[in-house]
Protein backbone atom coordinates (compact mmCIF):
# COMPACT_ATOMS: atom_id res chain seq x y z
CA UNK A 1 0.00 0.00 0.00
CA UNK A 2 2.99 2.40 0.84
CA UNK A 3 4.58 1.96 -2.67
CA UNK A 4 1.01 2.69 -4.24
CA UNK A 5 1.00 5.91 -2.41
CA UNK A 6 3.86 7.20 -3.22
CA UNK A 7 3.29 5.92 -7.38
CA UNK A 8 0.24 8.05 -6.90
CA UNK A 9 1.98 11.15 -5.23
CA UNK A 10 4.64 10.69 -8.34
CA UNK A 11 1.68 10.14 -10.73
CA UNK A 12 -0.10 13.83 -9.29
CA UNK A 13 3.41 15.96 -9.30
CA UNK A 14 3.71 15.43 -12.55
CA UNK A 15 -0.10 15.81 -13.71
CA UNK A 16 -1.19 19.05 -15.75
CA UNK A 17 -3.92 19.52 -13.84
CA UNK A 18 -1.42 19.97 -10.60
CA UNK A 19 1.01 22.33 -12.03
CA UNK A 20 -1.99 24.37 -12.87
CA UNK A 21 -3.07 24.13 -9.30
CA UNK A 22 0.06 25.15 -8.49
CA UNK A 23 0.49 28.58 -10.67
CA UNK A 24 -3.03 29.32 -9.44
CA UNK A 25 -1.92 29.20 -5.86
CA UNK A 26 0.97 31.48 -6.75
CA UNK A 27 -1.36 33.86 -8.58
CA UNK A 28 -4.03 33.80 -5.03
CA UNK A 29 -6.08 31.96 -6.68
CA UNK A 30 -8.15 28.90 -4.93
CA UNK A 31 -8.53 26.36 -7.48
CA UNK A 32 -9.77 22.85 -7.16
CA UNK A 33 -9.10 19.54 -9.03
CA UNK A 34 -9.50 15.67 -9.38
CA UNK A 35 -6.72 13.02 -10.21
CA UNK A 36 -8.07 10.03 -10.20
CA UNK A 37 -10.43 9.85 -7.75
CA UNK A 38 -9.14 12.19 -5.72
CA UNK A 39 -10.15 15.80 -4.96
CA UNK A 40 -7.38 18.46 -4.26
CA UNK A 41 -8.86 22.28 -3.14
CA UNK A 42 -6.16 24.90 -2.90
CA UNK A 43 -6.88 27.45 -0.45
CA UNK A 44 -4.04 30.37 -0.78
CA UNK A 45 -5.06 32.06 2.48
CA UNK A 46 -5.77 28.85 4.56
CA UNK A 47 -3.19 28.53 7.50
CA UNK A 48 -2.73 24.94 7.52
CA UNK A 49 -0.42 22.19 5.00
CA UNK A 50 -3.21 19.85 4.34
CA UNK A 51 -6.76 19.07 5.83
CA UNK A 52 -8.28 15.64 4.48
CA UNK A 53 -11.95 16.22 3.50
CA UNK A 54 -12.83 12.25 3.51
CA UNK A 55 -16.68 13.01 2.25
CA UNK A 56 -14.97 14.57 -1.00
CA UNK A 57 -12.29 11.34 -1.29
CA UNK A 58 -9.41 14.64 -1.19
CA UNK A 59 -7.87 17.63 1.19
CA UNK A 60 -6.88 20.74 0.95
CA UNK A 61 -3.59 22.40 0.64
CA UNK A 62 -2.70 25.59 2.39
CA UNK A 63 -0.15 28.57 2.42
CA UNK A 64 2.42 26.37 4.80
CA UNK A 65 2.20 23.44 2.01
CA UNK A 66 3.73 26.05 -0.64
CA UNK A 67 6.61 27.22 1.40
CA UNK A 68 9.23 24.32 -0.43
CA UNK A 69 8.87 21.77 -2.72
CA UNK A 70 10.00 19.57 0.02
CA UNK A 71 6.56 20.37 2.20
CA UNK A 72 4.29 20.07 -0.81
CA UNK A 73 5.24 16.52 -1.23
CA UNK A 74 5.26 15.49 2.11
CA UNK A 75 1.45 17.26 3.05
CA UNK A 76 0.62 15.33 -0.26
CA UNK A 77 2.34 11.78 0.58
CA UNK A 78 0.66 12.36 3.99
CA UNK A 79 -2.92 13.15 2.90
CA UNK A 80 -2.74 10.79 0.67
CA UNK A 81 -1.73 8.28 2.72
CA UNK A 82 -4.75 9.27 5.27
CA UNK A 83 -7.15 8.94 2.45
CA UNK A 84 -6.09 5.22 1.67
CA UNK A 85 -5.39 4.04 5.31
CA UNK A 86 -7.97 5.71 7.42
CA UNK A 87 -10.35 3.68 9.73
CA UNK A 88 -12.90 6.51 10.18
CA UNK A 89 -15.14 5.44 7.13
CA UNK A 90 -15.99 2.75 8.89
CA UNK A 91 -15.53 3.52 12.36
CA UNK A 92 -16.01 7.11 12.95
CA UNK A 93 -13.34 9.46 13.74
CA UNK A 94 -13.29 9.98 17.12
CA UNK A 95 -10.19 12.12 19.11
CA UNK A 96 -7.73 9.02 19.65
CA UNK A 97 -8.27 7.90 16.12
CA UNK A 98 -7.37 11.21 14.55
CA UNK A 99 -4.24 11.33 16.45
CA UNK A 100 -2.94 8.18 16.26
CA UNK A 101 -3.85 8.70 12.10
CA UNK A 102 -2.35 12.16 11.89
CA UNK A 103 0.99 10.71 13.63
CA UNK A 104 1.10 7.76 10.94
CA UNK A 105 0.33 9.74 8.25
CA UNK A 106 3.47 12.18 9.41
CA UNK A 107 5.85 9.14 10.25
CA UNK A 108 4.94 7.79 6.96
CA UNK A 109 5.47 11.35 4.93
CA UNK A 110 8.59 11.74 6.54
CA UNK A 111 10.07 7.97 5.95
CA UNK A 112 8.96 8.35 1.94
CA UNK A 113 10.18 12.09 1.42
CA UNK A 114 13.65 11.19 2.32
CA UNK A 115 14.11 7.63 0.60
CA UNK A 116 12.24 8.73 -2.62
CA UNK A 117 11.69 11.89 -3.21
CA UNK A 118 15.36 13.86 -1.99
Amino acid sequence: MQQKIINEVTEIIKSESFQNLCKAFKEGKATSIKINTITIVSEPEAPISGMTLFNENGFVLGKEAFTSDTELIKTLLHEIYRLKKSSSRKTGLSKALSTKETKDAYEFAERAIKLFFL
